[in-house]
């Protein structure tokens, strides 16, 4: 997130200063953080955590392994790099990382000030809010710090053209017999002496009493929780999601066209959706809500809101009577998952504990039609067909269902909503989701191109299975041990269960059979890529 590099950067100042006998004002971590008012669910449980983690502070002393975190305030930034640059024995040189973090640091807060200046100036508002001076103010230490170290700042060594195999230096001067020297056993003249015995039966050194390790303590940047700088963490976190979101399309893009295989763009899916689990997890953490738990609506809408103020439009109008949303502002919908969480949300909404959905296949498929070419109104149709037809199966999988091949982060996520007491959506469930809906506007007719590459290669594990066990059942081989045959039995079953017979349909098919619903053999992974990547992974891991 943005705070690693004001933390950073906050770091390098404190450390360097207090080496060099400055005194640094800062506070302990613990004492920092005050909540106002009853906190309820979540937060009085993170509340009561951090009581415990005050009552250990205390223990440090005793408790040299404890690792003791400060915060620099903000007010602290300019002096401590003045100080930095005024002293010169020796001269303190500035890293170029440390120079980087600074420049992202203050480009990401540039460019968000510059959005709170913008929705200011569309307001009318003559003045600015006290958390956008708040923002300024930290934005204008930031400058003036780099303004300050920038005498100090290490200018980056130019790129050696050289491949790194031949970046071995030596001396200017050196001849061929100086070269060959140098590649020459340095030690050939050394004798090896073997140890007297005197030396041997000299009694040994009594163990020394263990030195603690010295531990040193962390600094981070003071932060306010403002809604500015909430603000300014849902913009980068955004930025963040949509690096991601985009390097999704591609590799699925390359799958299509045969230049990557199925399993490690399947792999990397469910990785990038772990990784914006860590993300919302982390933002959580620094900005929490009312009731302890900051879900997607909360995270949103101020940044949502505040995108469509700077384009003069309302999300709540609707240009038709039966349109579900404001289709002028679809784009920055579709940009903050807005769309699709309000999708899941309903869908999600119509499901009775207990029962499944029922849906009818939908047949009018526009897959001739390309994704970039289609009306905001068709794709908001197609989405909401696709999350239709895989909602409830896959919600199926994750409460009644047994245990599949593999499990991807939507089966996970699905199981936690339903294990919760609120039906609140999170952030990065409608991040896998989206991935969900945007890996088939890639592939497009060739979206159940998965589930026939899972299909072959599970045929074959399945009948070298069958092969492998009839041969061992010959007298003259010696039979397997009793572990090794059920752990065949138990893939072998898998794969008939999932990829063979299909389990969703077949708990489906007593649901549909008097509703004159059509059954469709296999129709989640014909649709869902994602999932048969990770459960062929997981047939060949296994097998």
């Amino acid at each position: 997130m943005y705070k690693q590099d004001t933390d950073i950067v906050a770091t390098w100042l404190a450390v360097k200063s207090k080496k060099l006998g400055y005194t640094i004002d800062a506070e302990a971590c613990h004492k920092t953080t005050s909540t106002s008012g009853r906190l309820k669910g979540k937060a009085r449980k993170q509340e009561k955590e951090k009581e415990k983690e005050k009552g250990k502070a205390a223990q440090t002393a005793s408790n040299p392994a404890a690792k003791p975190c400060y915060v620099v305030k903000i007010k602290d930034f300019v002096p401590l790099a003045e100080f930095l640059v005024a002293y010169t024995k020796p001269i303190i040189k500035v890293p170029v990382a440390l120079a980087n973090a600074l420049d992202r640091a203050i480009v990401l807060r540039t460019q968000r000030n510059e959005y709170s200046r913008q929705s200011t100036s569309r307001e009318g508002k003559g003045t600015q809010l006290d958390s956008d001076v708040t923002h300024s103010y930290f934005l204008r230490v930031l400058e003036r710090v780099r303004e300050v170290l920038r005498p100090r700042m290490t200018v980056p060594p130019a790129a050696d053209p050289r491949p790194k195999h031949a970046k071995r230096s030596f001396p200017a001067d050196s001849s061929d017999a100086k070269e060959e020297e140098q590649i020459s056993n340095r030690f050939q003249m050394l004798d090896l002496e073997e140890p007297s015995q005197a030396f041997l039966n000299a009694p040994g050194i009594a163990p020394q009493p263990r030195v603690q390790p010295l531990v040193k303590s962390s600094y981070e940047a003071e932060v306010d929780q403002s809604l500015e700088e909430k603000c300014m963490a849902s913009f980068c976190l955004f930025e963040y999601i949509g690096l991601i979101r985009s390097y999704i399309r591609h590799i699925w893009e390359e799958y299509k066209h045969h230049r990557l295989d199925l399993i490690s763009v399947a792999v990397t899916t469910n990785t990038a959706i772990c990784l914006v689990r860590d993300i919302e997890e982390d933002f959580v953490k620094r900005f929490p809500g009312v009731d302890g738990n900051t879900g997607f609506k909360e995270t949103v809408q101020t940044l949502f809101q505040l995108r469509c103020c700077l384009r003069g439009e309302n999300p709540e109008v609707r240009e038709r009577a039966d349109d579900s949303m404001n289709f002028k502002i679809y784009d920055l919908a579709e940009e903050y998952l807005v769309t699709t969480w309000q999708m899941m949300t309903s869908l999600w909404d119509s499901l009775e504990p207990g029962k499944v959905l029922i849906y009818e296949p939908i047949e009018d498929r526009e897959w001739e039609l390309d994704w970039d070419n289609m009306t905001p109104r068709q794709k908001f149709k197609e989405d909401y067909y696709n999350l239709m037809e895989g909602l409830p199966d896959l919600v199926q999988i994750a409460i009644k269902g047994q245990a599949p091949l593999s499990e991807d982060e939507i089966i996970r996520g699905l199981r936690d909503v339903a294990e919760k007491e609120t039906t609140s959506i999170p952030l990065w469930l409608a991040f896998a989701f989206k991935c969900f809906l945007e890996i088939q506007h890639t592939m497009k007719g060739e979206v159940g191109r998965g589930y026939e590459q899972l299909k072959r290669t599970a045929i074959a594990m399945k009948t070298s299975m069958t092969e492998t066990v009839n041969l061992h059942k010959s007298p003259q081989l010696p039979r397997w041990p009793k572990d090794t045959l059920s752990e065949f039995n138990a893939m072998y079953g898998a794969i008939e269960i999932w990829v063979v017979q299909d389990f969703v349909q077949v708990q489906r098919k007593t649901l549909i059979k008097d509703t004159g619903i059509r059954h469709v053999s296999h129709a989640l992974l014909k649709r869902d890529p994602l999932l048969c990547g990770l459960f062929e992974f997981a047939l060949k891991a296994r097998f």
